[in-house]
């Protein structure tokens, strides 16, 4: 339950978490969890960062202000809400994805249908702890 005094979350700010927000930023740093993490443990990157970015980090359903939402059971609807979500947060600004785990897929996969729809693309892309892309075990992930 939202408090009366705080203004209500667009469903955006419901998806991408950003506590630091710095309109003096060059650039922006979005950041994919793992599957059973939460969007927090990135989205405090951003006190301890350079001026000149800006952290955001996904919340997932199920977890955190979402856990009334069901858990993702498919990659392809979960990377479709993704993209739509983070329309707003990078038409302004060059931006980079990191991606954890999970959510290193998720990252690799939000990045490869940007690419695919002639949206902007992240100017780079850090996977962490994940099956290379290139790999035969990627190869079986559920697509």
């Amino acid at each position: 339950m939202e408090r009366e005094d705080q203004p209500k979350r667009t469903r955006n700010e419901d998806i991408f978490n950003c506590l630091y927000k710095n309109p003096e930023a060059t650039f922006k740093l979005i950041c994919f969890p793992w599957l059973g993490g939460g969007s927090i443990h990135f989205a405090r990157w951003g006190q301890d960062t350079h001026d000149s970015l800006e952290v955001h980090s996904l919340r997932l359903p199920g977890r955190e202000s979402r856990v009334e939402e069901p858990f993702a059971s498919d990659i392809s609807q979960l990377v479709d809400e993704v993209v739509c979500a983070l329309q707003p947060v990078i038409q302004d600004k060059p931006f980079a994805f990191f991606g954890h785990s999970m959510g290193s897929h998720i990252a690799f996969r939000t990045a490869l249908h940007l690419k695919e729809n002639n949206k902007p693309e992240p100017l780079h892309l850090f996977l962490s702890s994940a099956t290379p892309v290139h790999s035969k075990a990627w190869q079986r992930l559920p697509k």
